[in-house]
């Protein structure tokens, strides 16, 4: 191997191990989700693979070049190749998805195991002589592995799947990888640039399956709180909502009270939420309530209670002396960046202009013995006959 190849194949391992610790940090950061771990065992399975494939660890420390040593070699593709099966079956739905893809990637991993551990007995019983020949095997194994591969996720892409197209792509890369790799190994001599392309061609599959993924971990994810929805939270927004908002509310005006610092209960009311109900039909509420949330999120912190107490009724509660420089600037800000339009889209793909119309009700209370129900209500009320023009609210203590 040329100075210029082990500079190459170098590169390629320091970018392998470059993403492992990358994926690795994810799933400690991740609270240890299966789905991150799962990427973790992948990262770390092709990586090892592809890093004894390449020649490099025997090149740069010869006395590697062992019996124990080449049947790893032989092995690594195969087995690597079924973890990389099973977990696209995970990837793509499993039986629930489609029960032939599902079958197929089942019997493919397991054959692909069994195959590994057969080449790994063939390269112990054979002599050195027919070790190139095991190799070529274990190639070919490896390269109908990926076929398999292009062939499942087509299918899944022609049958609605978004990202299964970019994993057919991904599987295509994998495809030349593959083959550079094996070539490598079995010095077959093509020249530094296609060891170049070969390089390249690993680090974008790497980089291309690592982002979907996380795509795919990320949906999952949304549909699995979607499943098991929170009846406390409102579920277009993430805001609290019923039981738990008054809850909250109790507990800060308590807190407040205890510190005998003032409350400030702030009331947003989108008067016309539905207005484009008959424009966009339904789902124009679906995208109007997250954004709106943003904005009073982006504009009030994170340092006091926003909830939503029912489709057109935002409530925000903050300790108006322990915040008092940010207390002072909400009311303008919400006035301000609330009303700005916003973009609808409707299902015939067209987007619709909606112009929110807020009235902003606002209610002070230093009493902790404050019934919080009445509050919300009061604050409810000003917002409710207040108008969107209104450059002053009118400020109710409540003792």
């Amino acid at each position: 191997m040329s100075l210029s190849e082990i500079a190459l194949w170098s590169a390629l391992a320091g970018g392998v191990f470059t993403l492992f610790t990358l994926t690795l940090s994810l799933f400690l950061s991740d609270r240890r989700s299966p789905g991150t771990l799962r990427n973790v065992m992948f990262v770390l399975a092709i990586g090892v693979s592809v890093i004894l494939v390449c020649g490099l660890p025997e090149t740069l420390f010869p006395h590697l070049n062992t019996l124990a040593w080449r049947v790893a070699k032989v092995s690594v593709g195969p087995l690597s190749a079924a973890l990389t099966l099973s977990y696209l079956n995970l990837w793509m739905g499993g039986s629930r998805e489609d029960k032939v893809v599902h079958h197929l990637l089942l019997w493919g991993s397991r054959a692909m195991l069994l195959a590994g551990l057969a080449l790994a007995g063939s390269a112990a019983l054979m002599p050195d002589q027919q070790y190139s020949q095991v190799l070529a095997t274990a190639a070919v194994l490896n390269l109908m592995a990926v076929v398999l591969g292009i062939g499942v996720t087509l299918r899944a892409s022609v049958l609605g799947d978004p990202l299964a197209g970019w994993m057919a792509i991904a599987c295509v890369i994998l495809f030349f990888m593959t083959s550079g790799l094996y070539l490598r190994a079995l010095d077959v001599p093509l020249g530094l640039g296609v060891w170049a392309f070969t390089a390249a061609s690993t680090l974008a599959y790497f980089l291309l399956t690592s982002i979907l993924v996380s795509l795919r971990n990320h949906e999952n994810r949304r549909l699995s709180q979607l499943a098991r929805l929170d009846p406390t939270v409102e579920p277009i927004t993430g805001l609290p909502s019923g039981a738990s908002l008054v809850s909250k509310v109790e507990h800060t005006l308590w807190l407040a009270g205890r510190k005998q610092n003032r409350s400030t209960v702030i009331c947003v009311y989108l008067s016309n939420l539905y207005e484009l109900a008959d424009t966009v039909e339904r789902g124009a509420d679906s995208q109007i309530l997250p954004v709106m949330a943003a904005r009073i999120r982006r504009i009030v912190g994170f340092r006091c209670v926003v909830g939503i107490y029912h489709p057109r009724c935002f409530i925000i509660v903050q300790d108006t002396d322990r915040h008092r420089e940010r207390s002072s600037s909400v009311l303008p800000r919400l006035r301000t960046l609330l009303p700005q339009a916003m973009q609808v889209l409707g299902p015939d793909a067209q987007t619709h202009t909606f112009h929110p119309e807020i009235g902003i009700g606002v209610v002070e209370t230093a009493a902790t013995s404050s019934k919080v129900l009445d509050v919300l209500h009061e604050a409810e009320r000003q917002a409710q006959y207040s108008t969107p023009v209104e450059s002053e609210d009118n400020i109710v203590t409540v003792q």
